[in-house]
């Protein structure tokens, strides 16, 4: 008796164990999604040039300055000059703001007197994305004057100045404009 309690006990068992298997079911399921996005464009010229992919060293001499006061003859600065040198930047066809932001480096062999310095505002500007992608320009202006003073100690400064040449280093960046989720606006 005691071995066919045993049996009995395994063949509950059993059947205890093959109901639960096939009542419970697992289930799975999977599916497989792909997706795409389509990436910004990026594109900045420095007066014409474009800078999308490397940088550019680009040159400027004085018949490309507005003089508003010009005293110097043959494309020179005199005593008493004042003018500006406007530096486009177009961004046109970017489609995410553009961080414009320019450095004026040491001016070599700088007389006394003279001054060179980027216009207010020109240090750093956002030109902002235009939806018809169009209109995304702005312009770095250097200022130039060369003061002039008619004095005993100022004239012998002026004429050792003459035929120098002006080394005037702009170094102008151009990224794209971060913005956290604070400062974003929809």
């Amino acid at each position: 008796m005691k071995g066919d309690k045993k049996i009995l006990a395994v063949a509950i068992l059993l059947l205890l164990i093959s109901v639960g298997f096939t009542t419970y079911a697992i289930y799975k399921s999977s599916a497989s999604i792909t997706g795409s996005a389509s990436l910004a464009d990026w594109h900045v010229e420095v007066d014409g040039t474009d800078i999308t992919t490397t940088s550019t060293t680009l040159n400027f001499d004085l018949t490309d300055v507005t003089w508003t006061v010009h005293n110097g003859k043959n494309d020179t600065l005199a005593p008493g000059d004042s003018g500006y040198i406007e530096i486009a930047v177009d961004a046109t066809g970017s489609e995410v703001d553009v961080l414009l932001t320019a450095e004026l480096g040491t001016v070599a062999n700088l007389p006394t007197g003279m001054t060179v310095t980027l216009a207010d505002g020109a240090d750093s500007q956002t030109i902002e994305y235009g939806a018809d992608g169009t209109n995304m320009t702005a312009t770095v202006r250097l200022n130039i004057t060369w003061e002039t003073e008619d004095s005993t100690e100022r004239n012998p400064l002026d004429v050792a100045a003459r035929n120098r040449d002006l080394t005037i280093p702009i170094t102008l960046v151009a990224s794209q404009a971060h913005y956290t989720a604070a400062t974003a606006t929809n």
